[in-house]
């Protein structure tokens, strides 16, 4: 068995179908994945993810969830998720399976097979009414269940403040529909919707399969194709093509400040920044390894600095939004050290823009960035993450010629790509109290 991971090749199923293969027999497990590729629609967000909840319950063959997952188990316990995110501008709507490769199986199963089966009948077959509407029992409980999450996010005050932040931050991009009346869309949602919905994107949207593991790429190929043409057969299929692409953020004239009052005891205090630097742009090993620098690495300065020098917060950590260029501090805190954190961060900004870290520093996370980069290579999931997005926005690029991009980089690089950060809203949710108020869910979140 070889420990070589090969280049990623996009083949054209059909029209409007693709298969991304990546061959590696170094794993016990491979991955495929199925999604639908749809624009970007705030007013569509919650149909389209509600309709992936109803399709996931229940479908001809297999009407309800038990059924399915009595299926799964006979297909030694296939590991099967939804795909429901957003990726530059557009949003992907599917499933993916983790498959068991054929030299480890205890019989003859055809379990790529049976799980392209299994994706079929639950995207093109679902269970319907006399009507051909959708299960109308299926679709008002999935309404139940979104608007309970939705609800639930309350009682993990991170998780909201971030909701709440990435809805003021973004309210004027198409991203995501909105928290704030979200319960009355979800309820307004009807079956009738709901299939249309379903139907438009059976006809219209482009499909992106993507396949990582040790089945021969002809063989999958030929076995895609004969489950799409299988699923299509009813279908008339007029695919609207999207450019896909990376959906750099609009800069805004001037910092906003924004206040909100929660019922959590923590505090969350979240700096959004916009950069231009996304995943396809040049600059986006520099910005990589200077975000790194900052909230990352494990000796990052928001950790050092402001979490462990200062213990202004119980929390301190950054995210860089690859597909958008946007780079987000948060930290919970007391609401009385609201303004000593804001400038800690800050100043650990500066720090990065004028070039006043040391040589050891950059260098320890130069060091993890690439270390980190090598251990994908130890994981069907990290491998997916990384070739998928890549293979959506048309990036050639394999994962060794990425760490050669982070080796070659210099402190000017970072310095330069720092000080492409521009702080555009300060978001501040006010809790109740400090920690000795904080539940054991909240105080566990750093």
């Amino acid at each position: 068995m070889s420990n070589e991971i090969s280049k990623a090749q996009t083949y054209e199923i059909l029209p409007g179908v693709s298969l991304t293969v990546l061959p590696s027999d170094r794993f016990k497990v491979g991955l495929f994945s199925f999604a639908f590729t749809l624009p970007l629609s705030p007013e569509d967000s919650y149909t389209r993810s509600l309709l992936l909840s109803v399709l996931r319950r229940g479908c001809e063959n297999y009407p309800t969830l038990s059924h399915i997952s009595r299926r799964l188990d006979e297909l030694y316990a296939t590991p099967y998720h939804v795909i429901d995110t957003v990726k530059g501008n557009c949003q992907y709507l599917g499933f993916k399976a983790e498959l068991l490769e054929n030299r480890y199986l205890l019989d003859d199963t055809d379990l790529c097979g049976e799980i392209l089966s299994l994706m079929r009948q639950m995207l093109f077959c679902p269970l319907t009414e006399p009507d051909g509407l959708l299960c109308e029992r299926y679709v008002e409980a999935e309404k139940k269940n979104a608007i309970d999450h939705i609800r639930s996010l309350q009682n993990h005050p991170s998780s909201y403040a971030m909701a709440r932040f990435s809805d003021i931050f973004y309210e004027n991009e198409p991203i995501r529909a909105r928290l704030d009346d979200a319960e009355e869309r979800i309820c307004a949602i009807t079956a009738e919707q709901l299939t249309a919905t379903w139907r438009d994107m059976l006809r219209h949207a482009p499909i992106r399969c993507f396949y990582i593991g040790g089945m021969p790429p002809s063989d999958l190929v030929e076995r895609v194709r004969s489950m799409m043409q299988k699923a299509l057969a009813y279908v008339e299929r007029e695919v609207r093509p999207i450019e896909q692409h990376c959906c750099v953020s609009h800069p805004w004239n001037a910092v906003r400040r924004v206040e909100e009052t929660g019922r959590e005891g923590q505090s969350h205090l979240i700096l959004g920044f916009r950069s231009g630097v996304t995943v396809e742009s040049e600059d986006y090993y520099a910005m990589t390894l200077c975000h790194e620098i900052l909230g990352l690495s494990p000796i990052s300065r928001l950790f050092v600095h402001v979490r462990e020098a200062h213990s202004l917060c119980y929390s301190c950590s950054s995210v860089y939004r690859v597909e958008r260029g946007d780079v987000m501090i948060t930290c919970g805190i007391s609401a009385n050290n609201r303004e000593l954190a804001e400038r800690a961060i800050l100043d650990q900004i500066a720090v990065l823009q004028k070039g006043e870290f040391s040589d050891a520093e950059w260098l320890a996370a130069k060091k993890s960035l690439i270390g980190g980069f090598r251990q994908m290579t130890d994981s069907t999931r990290s491998l997916f993450r990384y070739y998928e997005l890549r293979a959506l926005l048309g990036i050639e690029q394999t994962l060794e010629q990425s760490i050669e991009r982070f080796e070659a980089l210099t402190r000017e690089d970072v310095i330069a790509a720092a000080r492409k950060l521009r702080l555009e809203l300060i978001y501040f949710r006010r809790g109740t109290g400090g920690a000795e108020e904080m539940g054991e869910e909240d105080a566990g979140d750093d």
